[in-house]
């Protein structure tokens, strides 16, 4: 699988993310268990690196329709067959909303992009 994590709004980087202790989902995601532990160690090192807490207490989930397309080209994906969902992760103790594209992967499993959505704006 591969990992997309956009940093603020200009850079994306690749994360390998130290492993994740057990994290409480709540709501409906598309994404596979592996494919969420894959997601949340994207958040988890992005997390750590631009807010200095790499501790997630809990992530609620919600799937966008399957037409939902970002209005800010920024946040959006073009490969093929791709959904969006919004999480937003418990990070010490304040919510902080990310934007995840997943997207099937030509060499199998699933590909994904994860952006932080600041507050107040409208992806």
């Amino acid at each position: 699988m591969k990992c997309h994590v956009l940093l603020g709004l200009v850079a994306l980087f690749a994360v390998a993310a130290p492993a994740v202790a057990e994290v409480k989902f709540v709501g409906q995601s598309r994404a596979t268990p592996q494919l969420k532990q894959d997601v949340l160690s994207a958040i988890t090192g992005y997390a750590k690196a631009r807010h200095g807490c790499g501790a997630v207490a809990g992530v609620q989930t919600m799937p966008l329709g399957d037409k939902y397309e970002p209005k800010t080209p920024l946040y959006r994906v073009s490969e093929p067959q791709h959904l969006y969902e919004r999480w937003t992760a418990d990070l010490c103790g304040t919510k902080r909303a990310f934007l995840v594209a997943l997207w099937p992967s030509p060499k199998g499993g699933a590909d994904y992009k994860v952006v932080e959505v600041p507050p107040g704006t409208d992806p």
